[in-house]
């Protein structure tokens, strides 16, 4: 990044494989026994990376509809996922693969398509609440049988400033916030998902 910021190489290929490897937490930062800026360096270099990409309408259309579209929607994510697991399942992604036709797909699709873990049977599905509140609930029945999933979670939502239990798809309205372009300068970040239990700021 030093190099770069200095003029003394270009942003080639080589460069951005290099850059797409670090996660840009900046733990290096306060390890660095030379008291190297990562943080400064970083910044200067992210616009530099930016601005050297090739936009991808069709990846980027893609993205678009995953994070938007796909994620959210339980029902049409299960879709996806089954027609997935039957174009493994069917030999197809095998034939596909032997034939070369990968190489035809525009972007690094083919490369996503080779990167595709064996889906499993199942599908985890979503319930709106973290699974271990379920679990504990279970363990607390053993205790009170007539204990309520409903009772148990206003409980719960007791021992939380906010008031009450988080739900799933507020963590996934942070990631989708993370990976969009308006989350550009964010860098590296731990954020506490606890609504307000943690003491920090």
């Amino acid at each position: 990044m030093k190099a770069v910021n200095e003029g003394r190489i270009g942003i080639t290929d080589s460069v951005i494989r290099h850059w797409d490897l670090c996660i840009q937490c900046r733990a290096c930062e306060v390890a660095c026994p030379s008291g190297v800026p990562y943080g400064n360096l970083i910044e200067a270099t992210m616009q530099q990376v930016a601005d050297k990409r090739k936009p991808n309408f069709v990846n980027d259309k893609i993205a678009s509809l995953a994070l938007k579209r796909l994620l959210p929607n339980q029902g049409l994510l299960s879709m996806v996922v089954g027609s997935m697991r039957l174009y493994q399942r069917l030999g197809v992604q095998t034939a596909i693969r032997k034939s070369g036709l990968l190489r035809l797909l525009p972007g690094n699709m083919g490369e996503l398509e080779g990167s595709m873990p064996e889906l499993p049977s199942e599908v985890f599905k979503a319930q709106g609440q973290a699974g271990q509140h379920e679990r504990r609930w279970e363990s607390a029945k053993e205790q009170n049988a007539d204990l309520t999933l409903e009772a148990y979670y206003e409980e719960m939502g007791k021992r939380v400033p906010i008031g009450r239990v988080g739900e799933a798809r507020e963590a996934g309205d942070l990631v989708t916030f993370l990976v969009s372009d308006r989350a550009a300068y964010i860098t590296g970040v731990a954020v506490n998902i606890d609504g307000g239990t943690s003491p920090v700021v």
